[in-house]
C-alpha cells in the first residue's frame, strides 16, 4: 500500500492525465471576477482587433493581388517580345543559310577558276621555256 501512496504523489505522473491539447491555448486575462459587461466589453475589443487585423490581412492580399496581373501582363509583353525574336532570327537564319550557299557557289567556282589559270601559266612557262632553250 506504501508504494501506491509514492505514485499518486509523484508530479510526473500527475501530468500525464492532464486534459489533451493540439497548441495550448495563449495565456489571457483572468476574466473570473468580471462582470458580463466587462467581458463583453472585453470580448468586443478583441473582436474589433481581429477585424483590424483582417482588414490589413486582406489589404495586403489585394495589393499582392494587383502585382501578381501587372507581373502576368509584364510576362505577356516578353512573351510577345520573344516571338518576334524568334521570327527575326528564323529570317535572318534564313539568309544566313542562302548566303553561306552563294559562298559555296563561289568557292567551287574560284577554286575550278583557280585550277583552270594554273594549268595556262604552266602552259604559257613552258612555252617560254622552250623558246628561250632552244
Amino acid at each position: 500500500m506504501d508504494s501506491a501512496a509514492d505514485i499518486d504523489d509523484d508530479p510526473n505522473r500527475q501530468n500525464l492525465f492532464q486534459p489533451y491539447r493540439d497548441s495550448p491555448s495563449p495565456p489571457g486575462p483572468d476574466q473570473s471576477g468580471l462582470m458580463n459587461e466587462q467581458i463583453y466589453a472585453s470580448h468586443s475589443q478583441v473582436m474589433r482587433d481581429q477585424d483590424d487585423q483582417l482588414d490589413r490581412l486582406g489589404e495586403s492580399i489585394g495589393r499582392q493581388h494587383q502585382l501578381s496581373i501587372q507581373i502576368g501582363d509584364e510576362l505577356e509583353g516578353h512573351v510577345a517580345l520573344l516571338d518576334g525574336m524568334d521570327g527575326d532570327v528564323e529570317r535572318h537564319q534564313t539568309r544566313m543559310d542562302r548566303a553561306k550557299k552563294r559562298l559555296d557557289k563561289i568557292r567551287r567556282t574560284a577554286g575550278d577558276n583557280l585550277s583552270m589559270m594554273t594549268i595556262i601559266g604552266l602552259i604559257i612557262i613552258l612555252v617560254i621555256l622552250i623558246v628561250i632553250l632552244k
